[in-house]
């Protein structure tokens, strides 16, 4: 009886998260369409600041997408039990990045991609990997921008516990963000 109500609460849930993702996104549809036909519209007439807000408008709305995807993938993965395994994380982000490479069409891949001897910790192996897979996508966009776009992948130990960080060389973040 319980499990039968478990995963009826589980597929409302999803059926919500679709939803969710679903109604969110029909706005993000229709601002990206008008900006596209508002940059076709004053693409003959070259005024470079209406250029690079509609530069913005895009990448903003690209990003506002992503982060929708990103809360429905978090959803599904958190209905999911945990099960703890020791993982090479070197390994695993090594296989990412190759996975990553396969995936990028732009050729926004970093021309150097540095990563330190990393430790083996126990975690889960599908929530992880979906961390660093967000994680290094978020740094080869950020950095494909640069003209010799790098990530550094390190981590260190701070009491008993290890501290994983990447490093790249986009953007950054305003220090009030930070």
């Amino acid at each position: 009886q319980k499990n039968q109500t478990l995963d009826l609460l589980n597929r409302h849930l999803e059926s919500y998260n679709y939803s969710i993702s679903h109604d969110l996104k029909a706005p993000l549809r229709q601002a990206k369409g008008f900006a596209t036909l508002l940059e076709k519209e004053l693409k003959n007439k070259s005024n470079e600041s209406v250029e690079e807000f509609m530069f913005y408008i895009q990448k903003s709305l690209g990003s506002m997408s992503s982060l929708i995807d990103a809360f429905v993938s978090y959803a599904k993965i958190s209905m999911v039990n945990i099960a703890y395994d020791f993982l090479d994380m070197e390994q695993m982000i090594r296989n990412l990045i190759e996975d990553i490479k396969q995936e990028d069409t732009d050729g926004g891949l970093p021309h150097h991609s540095e990563i330190d001897q990393l430790p083996k910790i126990p975690g889960d192996a599908a929530l992880i990997k979906q961390l660093w897979y967000c994680l290094l996508s978020n740094a080869v966009k950020f950095s494909s921008t640069e003209a010799k776009p790098s990530i550094h992948i390190g981590a260190y130990e701070e009491g008993p516990f290890h501290v994983f960080y990447i490093k790249d060389n986009g953007i950054g973040f305003e220090q009030q963000f930070q």
